[in-house]
């Protein structure tokens, strides 16, 4: 449905813009939806948000649709945003979309996809504390029916205090196979 016609809250989070901003988590990126703010839980390893002051396991987290029933909240989500394409904000109880939970809201992830046209963008950054991202993201046909997608991200930090450092890496691959001029396959 059209924001319009939804009769919820629903912001969407462009992925450009995400980028564009240098937000360098999802969790991040999620907290400039109006009425998402990252809360601290135990166990939660910093990555839980509440929405219209509901947290925790209230807040139901997607991944193209797909809820995750992490056990300690939405800890399965501390990822790059290199690799997203939007991120969906509903506000509000999302049962009636999603199933069970969701009574503050449901965000839901949704990855870049492959394209028929060949595009290839690389970003390297750095600051203080050893600071550095460098990230690349490729796509393209590799036939007339098969298209491809690869993202790959790191980040690194020594941190501001003794032995603060942290790194992640981030890999997304998609395939997606054109098996009618309709009809569209994605792995």
């Amino acid at each position: 449905l059209p924001n319009l016609d939804t009769p919820a809250s629903a912001t969407t989070l462009s992925g450009t813009d995400i980028r564009l901003r240098g937000d360098v988590s999802v969790n991040a990126a999620v907290t400039r939806a109006v009425g998402i703010t990252s809360t601290l839980s135990v166990g939660g390893g910093g990555n839980t948000v509440a929405a219209r002051g509901f947290g925790g396991s209230s807040v139901a987290f997607l991944y193209d649709g797909i809820r995750n029933m992490a056990g300690l909240g939405n800890l399965g989500w501390p990822y790059d945003p290199w690799t997203v394409e939007r991120i969906e904000v509903l506000n509000g109880p999302a049962s009636v979309l999603y199933g069970i939970g969701g009574i503050g809201g449901s965000i839901n992830i949704v990855p870049r996809r492959p394209s028929p046209n060949a595009q290839h963008t690389a970003r390297l950054s750095g600051g203080s504390f050893n600071n550095y991202k460098l990230a690349l993201d490729t796509t393209g046909p590799l036939s007339e029916r098969t298209m491809y997608r690869l993202d790959i991200s790191r980040l690194q930090s020594t941190g501001y205090i003794n032995r603060g450092k942290s790194e992640s890496t981030a890999v997304s691959a998609s395939v997606a196979f054109l098996v009618s001029n309709k009809l569209k396959a994605t792995l």
